[in-house]
């Protein structure tokens, strides 16, 4: 293995990052951290294959400070066999009453050059289970996913059942100019993965009674970037997880049925360890027939109810709302 190259990174902090909370402190998200690595990187070593990631691991919050413009950080960069990329972000940490100094690894993964995804058809994907229940994306924010408006960005109505999350995922916030949308990332808009996830932390509250947190990614395929100012599909699979954790596949489309990116082996855990819990409405959408309190969080589906499919067919007819008005093996997961 060729030796590291230790690149010094100043990281940007607009305002609207200050919305990515854990408790009261705001993080950076895992997206955004999977995107400086990615752009680090296409500037360090420009043949680079980023498209694929694999084995990404995310070890410890990154805290962003408040009032802050930049942050100091290092993304570590070693190459690899067959043209791939280890890259790790780290940080310098002084404790306030000691004189040393020591090195903290946030996250670390590898890019190569992947494969060809085996996506589930779009026709498949977007088809709704036997039993399900729809939930306003308001209901999401902020009863089950405590974030500021810029992390807000599920639309319109989940579609819920024990295998997973249908779900509309835009590229960027309500009300954000497409260029004040973050530095752009070979890997896409950030937004879409990580409302992706929201709806993945949804499905884990309801039907597994847990507030859970990204720490993993098996794989991640990214063969056409999602883009700010769009809205897409995402389809969230719920797969075994043989540590205990919550797993899943997720697969985001455009409304042209055309697969845009997938994140398989989603590890998801209770980093509060118990002291948030999801709120008691939840456990009705997780018994099927079984109405919402008032005012009602969702509705369950009957068949004379808008289906589950008309939901997915509107998205496709419209082009979705963006809100602006106008494989490789996953250790971690079994099936």
């Amino acid at each position: 293995m060729k030796s590291a190259r230790h690149v010094p990174l100043k990281i940007p902090l607009p305002p609207w990052l200050q919305d990515h909370r854990f408790g009261e402190t705001a993080v950076l998200p895992a997206v955004e951290i999977m995107a400086l690595l990615a752009r680090a990187a296409a500037r360090e070593y420009p043949g680079a294959a980023i498209g694929h990631i694999r084995g990404a691991r995310f070890h410890r919050f990154l805290k962003i400070p408040p009032r802050a413009g930049h942050m100091a950080a290092t993304a570590v960069l070693t190459p690899s066999a067959g043209g791939g990329l280890l890259a790790a972000l780290e940080t310098r940490f002084r404790s306030p009453n000691s004189t040393m100094r020591r090195t903290l690894r946030h996250a670390e993964l590898h890019f190569d050059a992947g494969g060809t995804v085996s996506a589930p058809d779009f026709e498949a994907a977007a088809s709704p289970g036997e039993n399900g229940a729809l939930l306003e994306a308001e209901r999401v924010y902020p009863e089950l996913v405590d974030f500021g408006p810029a992390f807000r960005n599920l639309r319109g109505r989940l579609q819920l059942d024990r295998q997973g999350v249908l779900a509309q995922v835009a590229g960027s916030p309500r009300g954000m100019p497409v260029a004040g949308a973050g530095e752009v990332s070979p890997l896409g808009a950030v937004f879409a993965l990580d409302a992706a996830l929201h709806a993945a932390c949804v499905w884990g509250q309801v039907f597994r009674g847990v507030v859970a947190f990204p720490t993993a990614i098996e794989s991640r395929e990214v063969p056409a970037p999602t883009a700010a100012g769009e809205t897409y599909l995402a389809k969230v699979s719920a797969q075994a997880a043989n540590d205990g954790d919550l797993c899943f596949d997720i697969w985001i489309y455009d409304r042209a049925g055309r697969l845009r990116e997938a994140a398989l082996g989603v590890h998801m855990r209770d980093l509060g360890h118990g002291r948030r819990r999801p709120p008691s409405w939840t456990a009705a959408l997780a018994a099927d027939g079984v109405p919402p309190p008032q005012p009602p969080p969702a509705t369950t589906r009957s068949a004379t109810e808008r289906s589950l499919r008309h939901e997915t067919l509107r998205f496709l007819d419209t082009g979705g709302d963006n809100g602006t008005g106008g494989g490789r093996g996953r250790p971690g997961c079994r099936r």
